[in-house]
């Protein structure tokens, strides 16, 4: 083997184990991030739709930055999807030991797959459209909902579950 062939070899083992490194290090703090579901409230309530808009907080314990996508979410009533939203992209920079919080998430949900849902729930088949408007918090809590967020931190897949209180 000549010289040349030896210092390429070199510098290939050198760049990959670089990478293996720093991958295992992203791997790392993100495993010791944590999230939470902050200020869950119902948006607005109109003749067409339900929206309900929540905010996710990420604590990074870690002494390491995060690079966080914004998620895209699942919304579950009782394990059966009911809607879900794109993420917009955007890229946070999370630095280390602190907590950032995420631009707000929203979702819809329209008339005729709240009915539907509501309609499971309620034994004499009917819908009380009154108390709906007049309380629309303690109906969403009925539906027992449940968010799921996938997103990439530091280029690795994360995916959370999490009930909305309210």
């Amino acid at each position: 083997m000549n010289i040349w062939t030896k210092l390429g070899l070199t510098a290939i083992a050198m760049f990959g184990g670089q990478k293996l490194m720093a991958a295992l290090q992203a791997k790392e703090v993100g495993e010791k991030l944590t999230t939470s579901i902050k200020n869950t409230r119902v948006h607005k309530l109109n003749f067409s739709f339900l929206e309900i808009r929540f905010d996710i907080e990420i604590n990074n314990p870690s002494t390491g930055s995060l690079e966080f996508v914004h998620p895209s979410i699942n919304v579950f009533s009782e394990n059966k999807l009911i809607t879900t939203s794109p993420s917009n992209g955007k890229l946070y920079h999370i630095r280390p030991k602190s907590i950032t919080k995420l631009d707000t998430i929203s979702f819809k949900i329209g008339w005729q797959k709240l009915s539907d849902l509501l309609l499971k729930k309620n034994s004499n088949g009917q819908l009380n459209i009154t108390s709906i408007l007049s309380n629309p918090t303690a109906v969403v809590n009925a539906l027992k909902l449940s968010v799921n967020y996938s997103t990439e931190v530091n280029g690795l897949a994360y995916s959370q579950t999490q009930f909305l209180n309210f």
